[in-house]
């Protein structure tokens, strides 16, 4: 979903309404828009207004906590992945092998994840480069020979937290889906469009007035945008920082056994 579409969408929306109803209004008889029709309008369009403008607040709300809990998820996986590489240099040169496809792992993932959503969609999760680094690794963790009790031990950890990264990445994933339907954003738009054809069919239809309507219906399309983009978290300019995840591939890379 892009977030630019959505809002130049909402303001098309509102601001066609709007000027559509100024120009029914003009042609209808006197008492179709007169006080007593006021009075009826009004209120009707009062409560559309309170059920949108509470829903939108809400959709505003969600969005921002859904924001947070992905960069939250993005610093727990970064925490994961370097807590499995720790464990593995304890293997010394036998984790050498599970080290390098742990770097190459890390690396597909910031690949993945903050690459375009098209891109992201294109492949089945358990298809893409990093899920197949991942279950290589697990394989190689797995059939490590420690040397004794200590490196058995060590590689027990390392285990479970190759297990952990799987389900890190899993979550990270589901995060980078859009997670506000598009059907959702259509029945608020709808609202929002029925809102401005109400104050379009009382509005004088001066400069002052239609200026008023278009700024208000430009900041109700920028609220929208603000919806749609924190629900996309690793896409567009607003999205999570891949920071914490270059910082532990460097870590890694650095790391990494010579040779």
């Amino acid at each position: 979903m892009n977030a630019w579409a959505v809002a130049v969408v909402a303001f098309a929306a509102m601001a066609a309404a709007a000027g559509l109803a100024v120009l029914v209004a003009r042609r209808l008889p006197a008492d179709y828009v007169g006080e007593r029709t006021q009075h009826t309008m009004k209120p009707a369009v009062a409560m559309i207004a309170t059920v949108a403008s509470l829903i939108l607040g809400l959709m505003v709300t969600s969005a921002r906590y859904s924001y947070s809990e992905a960069g939250e998820d993005v610093q727990r996986f970064a925490a994961a992945v370097l807590s499995t590489d720790l464990e593995l240099a304890g293997l010394g040169p036998a984790g050498c092998a599970a080290r390098a496809v742990l770097g190459a792992y890390v690396g597909a993932v910031i690949a993945e994840t903050w690459a375009p959503g098209d891109d992201r969609a294109a492949t089945a999760a358990s298809e893409r480069p990093s899920a197949i680094l991942l279950f290589r690794l697990d394989s190689l963790v797995r059939g490590l020979d420690p040397a004794d009790t200590e490196q058995a031990a060590v590689r027990r950890a390392a285990s479970a937290l190759v297990l952990e990264l799987i389900d890190r990445q899993w979550k990270v994933a589901g995060d980078a889906a859009s997670n506000v339907p598009m059907a959702f954003i259509g029945v608020v738009i709808a609202w929002l469009a029925l809102i401005y054809a109400g104050f379009g069919v009382f509005a004088p239809g001066n400069p002052v007035a239609m200026a008023a309507l278009g700024f208000s219906a430009l900041c109700i399309a920028a609220a929208l945008f603000l919806v749609a983009e924190l629900g996309q978290p690793f896409a567009g300019p607003m999205r999570v920082s891949p920071e914490p995840m270059q910082d532990v591939l460097r870590h890694v890379e650095r790391g990494a056994c010579s040779g």
